[in-house]
């Protein structure tokens, strides 16, 4: 914006308002330039507060605005966004009001770009959170289901099934232990491990593979994995937000499939496949043979978890895509390189 449009010597640009508290640092042209004092920025706030949304620009003095000339008031729905301070030209020629009107579009739409993308980054800073805390209470259901309950339960079994114990009473109540001893034991095998952890420790998909396992193992007849060697490299690449995301986003997708795919005929044999590549960018995708949506039993609710996860895709600069029919539902993560 400031060397091809607007051909200027130097320009600042800061938020102010709602906007100024995820807007971050200020934007300075040339890029290595000192920002304009904090008396300086309040001062131009207070003269654009004043004089409304009406004025277009204001004149500056180049004494008092660190060289500049001109400050252009930004405006939102919530009121003053920002301000855009330029400096002259090289040349010296004036800035025309078509300059200054596409000056002001541009500055707006980046202020909030950037405010929209650390909203973003703090919702899923907090949804992180709230993940970690589930995660931790479901290790510590884990471990004292684990340590503490099963191991009395079977003490009272072997206590029961003593001869001095023997009646048909006690045989009852070491048949009801044993079925709750099996059912408590399938519970523990069902609550996952920590995913965030496991997606540090193993990668993108040695994490999947494990929560295949550990969640999905008797869910399909077979699962097909196909990850090309790129893919894995790029998959290590990643931030770790990223990696994240699309962990979060593709655990959705399987969980999906064993949970629906068979429609209401719980007998019907179901595979997946899981299917990266790096061609254009890292894809992923999350295939089954199941009935496809239109027959698939969704409860009222269903579709949420991967709208969610579309909209976490989408905010890490990647898509989310459903394709469903008769021969079974596909979901693709693309994050382009």
């Amino acid at each position: 914006m400031c060397q091809e449009l607007l051909d200027t010597r130097q320009a600042y640009l800061f938020a102010a308002g709602p906007l100024a508290s995820f807007a971050g640092e200020m934007f300075t042209f040339p890029p290595a330039a000192a920002a304009l004092p904090a008396g300086t920025t309040r001062e131009l706030e207070a003269q654009a507060a004043a004089l409304g949304s009406s004025a277009l620009y204001l004149p500056l003095d180049p004494l008092r605005a660190a060289g500049c000339e001109w400050a252009i008031p930004l405006w939102s729905e919530g009121g003053l966004a920002g301000i855009l301070v330029l400096g002259p030209r090289p040349n010296g020629a004036p800035y025309t009001q078509e300059e200054f009107e596409a000056a002001r579009a541009a500055a707006e739409r980046l202020l909030d770009t950037r405010a929209t993308a650390t909203m973003a980054e703090r919702l899923m800073a907090l949804q992180r959170e709230r993940l970690a805390e589930v995660q931790m209470i479901d290790q510590r259901t884990r471990q004292a289901l684990h340590d503490d309950v099963l191991p009395e339960l079977h003490t009272a079994i072997l206590l029961l099934s003593a001869p001095a114990a023997a009646s048909p009473a006690s045989a009852e109540a070491v048949r009801l232990l044993g079925a709750t001893h099996r059912r408590l034991s399938q519970v523990i095998r069902e609550i996952p491990v920590s995913s965030m952890v496991e997606v540090r420790r193993l990668g993108l998909f040695g994490a999947l593979r494990r929560a295949a396992e550990l969640e999905l193992s008797d869910s399909f007849a077979g699962i097909e994995w196909a990850i090309s060697a790129e893919a894995e490299a790029r998959s290590r690449e990643l931030p770790p937000v990223v990696i994240e995301v699309l962990f979060l986003a593709a655990r959705e997708a399987m969980r999906n499939a064993a949970h629906h795919g068979r429609g209401r005929d719980a007998a019907r044999p179901l595979t997946m496949r899981l299917a990266a590549d790096s061609g254009q960018g890292l894809t992923l995708s999350i295939a089954d043979d199941g009935v496809g949506l239109e027959r698939a039993a969704y409860p009222p609710d269903a579709g949420q978890g991967l709208a969610l996860h579309s909209t976490l895709m989408a905010i890490v600069g990647g898509t989310l895509e459903v394709d469903s029919s008769a021969a079974g539902t596909s979901v693709r993560l693309h994050l382009p390189h």
